[in-house]
């Protein structure tokens, strides 16, 4: 066979193969109310690479969006939260899980985690948190790998985690949980979890990030161009 041939005959199964693993992932919206949370509710899905809900949920209306490729893993989630409940101290509990991630893989895998807080009403906090499931389940906190946590607006967090994502395909969840501390009011956060196959260079990688981060973060308030309204006893 010709060496023309070879490597025809490479790029044809290359791009095969990319049909076969394109659009293998899932990526999931679901949600719960503390402490009742032994199950979640899933608010939508979509078999591809970005799943968006708006709605309301229980005393609150939301809009959600996650979006990101399962190879490499890069899960971005956005969540605007407005609370509908008279006034009562309540808890909410969102998730965005990613499934069907297919690489990198590794037994140390380096994962890194931007925690946003873009407006949180006075009384109210949230904390924001990514897991990885190497059973490649929907919603499963499993290993933890990064968290934050916020009691006031215009903050960014990074972290940083080593974990082992088994074969493959495994999942990656982020989490939002709020409590409205008995007041009327809204949130808007954002995660974005990275694998990063050299774990040595996380430091460095993390401390670009962090700057793009709160580059990004005014860009994002922009774009949301979110309502907000003082925080009332």
């Amino acid at each position: 066979m010709r060496k023309s041939h070879i490597v025809l005959a490479g790029t044809f199964a290359g791009w095969l193969l990319s049909i076969s693993t394109a659009g293998a992932e899932t990526i999931a919206i679901g949600a719960c109310m503390p402490p009742s949370c032994a199950t979640i509710t899933q608010l939508s899905t979509n078999n591809g690479s970005i799943d968006s809900f708006s709605g309301a949920f229980a005393d609150f209306t939301l809009s959600v969006t996650g979006q990101g490729p399962a190879n490499p893993v890069n899960l971005d989630s956005t969540t605007v939260y407005f609370a509908n409940a008279s006034g009562a101290p309540t808890s909410l509990d969102v998730f965005v899980t990613e499934t069907g991630v297919t690489g990198p893989v590794a037994a140390a895998l380096g994962f890194l985690s931007s925690f946003t807080q873009n407006l949180l009403t006075s009384g109210w906090s949230v904390t924001e948190a990514t897991f990885l499931d190497s059973g490649n389940t929907a919603f499963a906190l499993t290993t933890p790998l990064s968290s934050a946590s916020f009691t006031t607006s215009d903050l960014t967090q990074i972290g940083t985690a080593v974990a082992n994502t088994g074969s493959g395909p495994y999942s990656v969840t982020e989490e939002f949980a709020i409590t409205t501390g008995g007041v009327l009011g809204n949130t808007n956060d954002t995660i974005d979890l990275t694998a990063t196959p050299l774990p040595g260079a996380l430091a460095l990688f993390a401390g670009g990030l962090s700057l793009l981060g709160v580059a990004g973060l005014r860009k994002r308030r922009q774009r949301l161009n979110l309502p907000y309204t003082p925080a009332t006893a």
